[in-house]
């Protein structure tokens, strides 16, 4: 028998704010359509050590653009199967109580608070809500209108590869907002609060829209004061029924603009203010070249584009996303679109 459509609930959260001395944060970007906006970052942690990259990524955007950072604890209630438990849902045991399980997990949203202010983040709210990890956090990024939703990623490889955790890769796949999948290691640098990342990199697509991903990724390398890279890769032409010379000519127009593509976003970034941008131009199959190309690049972010919020989860965020999602050796940011795109984006974001 086929399980009823599960519905993604709103947990009754146990929200709590905290502030540094100050003034409230301000929006972190412009409302002219060009510099998608951090108003609200939201870091889902467990606290362990796997989770430290999700917390230095969130808390660097939120100090660098003046955004409220709301952490996001879940007192887990099953074994979550992430992407599949949400869209796929089976009946599954629930996991046995724990007496004192709930005030474990508010003992570490509230020390993940204190941490925050310390660090000089000026707004910090937080919610520990009981339920299915993955649908806790999509309700919670729906509800808070989230800007950006940061977590950490598990890692599961013996070479050079990683592997997403269940909740991490059904937040990626059908969260409201950008998510940023943090991983890989931090980047050496002088003593103090260095960058999070060493470089953003921005892969645009020369046969799609990447405007979103493109803009994203120049707010955060002029915020950050980290170098941006643009790359665009062109894959190899199937030539089907085209004769020889026709695909040639083909592959030849797909390079050209590419080729416009890299010389429009170097210009963007420019005008967008960042300090140092490069661009690459790389031939081959999108996901193995892109893979290749970040291999001995993990203290970068990748920042890629998705198609939206349609099953299955490989038309949602596309082949190419989706496998750098799996498989990248470096953090990632799956943007959803500008801010604008987003229903309610503009409005008030609740307070706590």
């Amino acid at each position: 028998m086929t399980p009823p459509p599960l519905a993604v609930p709103e947990p009754t959260p146990a929200v709590q704010a905290q502030r540094a001395p100050g003034p409230p944060g301000v929006a972190g970007g412009h409302d002219d359509g060009t510099d998608p906006a951090f108003r609200l970052v939201g870091l889902a942690t467990d606290g362990l050590p796997r989770s430290e990259r999700a917390y230095e990524a969130a808390t660097s955007i939120a100090r660098a653009f003046g955004a409220r950072l709301h952490l996001l604890v879940v007192t887990p209630t099953h074994l979550d199967l992430g992407y599949y438990a949400v869209v796929a849902p089976a009946p599954e045991p629930p996991l046995p109580e724990s007496e004192g399980e709930e005030k474990y997990y508010r003992e570490i949203a509230a020390r993940q608070g204190e941490r925050a202010v310390r660090d000089g983040i000026v707004s910090v709210t937080r919610e520990t809500p009981v339920g299915r990890p993955a649908e806790a956090i999509l309700a919670a990024v729906e509800r808070t209108r989230a800007d950006l939703i940061v977590l950490g990623a598990r890692d599961l490889s013996t070479v050079h590869r990683v592997l997403v955790g269940s909740t991490s890769s059904a937040v990626a796949a059908l969260s409201a907002a950008p998510v940023l999948v943090a991983r890989g290691r931090p980047p050496t640098g002088p003593a103090g609060r260095p960058p999070p990342f060493d470089r953003i990199v921005a892969a645009v697509d020369p046969s799609g829209d990447s405007t979103a991903a493109l803009r994203r990724a120049v707010a955060l390398s002029r915020g950050l004061a980290v170098p941006l890279t643009v790359i665009s890769v062109v894959p190899p032409l199937v030539a089907g029924g085209l004769r020889s010379h026709e695909a040639q000519r083909r592959q030849a127009e797909l390079l050209l603009a590419a080729e416009d593509q890299l010389a429009r976003a170097r210009q963007r970034a420019s005008e967008g203010g960042v300090a140092e941008t490069t661009t690459e131009l790389l031939r081959g199959p999108p996901s193995e070249t892109i893979l290749d190309y970040l291999d001995e690049g993990d203290a970068h972010l990748l920042v890629v584009g998705s198609r939206g919020r349609t099953l299955p989860r490989e038309l949602l965020l596309g082949s190419v996303s989706s496998a750098l999602l799996h498989h990248a050796p470096c953090s990632i940011l799956i943007e959803r679109g500008h801010p604008r795109e987003r229903p309610g984006a503009d409005g008030p974001r609740p307070q706590f």
